[in-house]
């Protein structure tokens, strides 16, 4: 996969890591990464979560309240269509992605899929944020002695601290 590089926004404001080749395209007030072969919008924040009903439910409000404060968001269940191939459409979002957003939940440990996105998250370079959504969990592997972000209490800083995190580290609002 190509290498993530860095450019600022036309406000100065962020930089952003970009993959190479990929383009920030203005519009209706609003700034997006283009995916060159495509032209397609491509997301700073992916979240990663184990599809069951606690999993979905958070990454839910996650990419709620990203994409009320302008930020773009990879989610599997809106980006992938019948007849994708899944396979490459994450490893694509992955490799465009600004960092990770972990669901964690307690079936996140057992997920295979968090654990191939979260590899090749690492692989890639990228940030990843574990977000602490259930008491009893057990991070996934490599994540143990990772930061998370404690989401649990709706507590309203916490939900600003993401926001913040995303912003500073993830990239771009929309």
């Amino acid at each position: 996969g190509a290498k993530p590089v860095h450019h600022l926004l036309p406000d100065g404001a962020i930089a952003r890591p970009l993959v190479s080749g990929y383009s920030l395209q203005t519009g209706m007030g609003r700034t997006w990464l283009a995916c060159p072969a495509t032209g397609t919008r491509v997301a700073s924040a992916f979240i990663s979560y184990r599809r069951d009903a606690t999993g979905r439910l958070w990454a839910e409000r996650i990419q709620q309240r990203l994409e009320a404060a302008g930020f773009d968001v990879w989610r599997d269940v809106e980006q992938i269509a019948p007849g994708d191939r899944w396979r490459r459409k994450i490893a694509d979002a992955l490799e465009a992605s600004g960092g990770v957003l972990c669901v964690m939940t307690a079936a996140a440990d057992t997920s295979d899929w968090v654990d191939e996105e979260l590899h090749y998250a690492r692989s890639l370079g990228l940030l990843i944020v574990p977000l602490l959504v259930e008491a009893q969990f057990r991070a996934p592997f490599g994540l143990g002695g990772v930061q998370s972000l404690d989401l649990q209490g709706d507590d309203p800083q916490a939900w600003r601290t993401l926001l913040d995190l995303v912003g500073r580290h993830l990239g771009a609002r929309t």
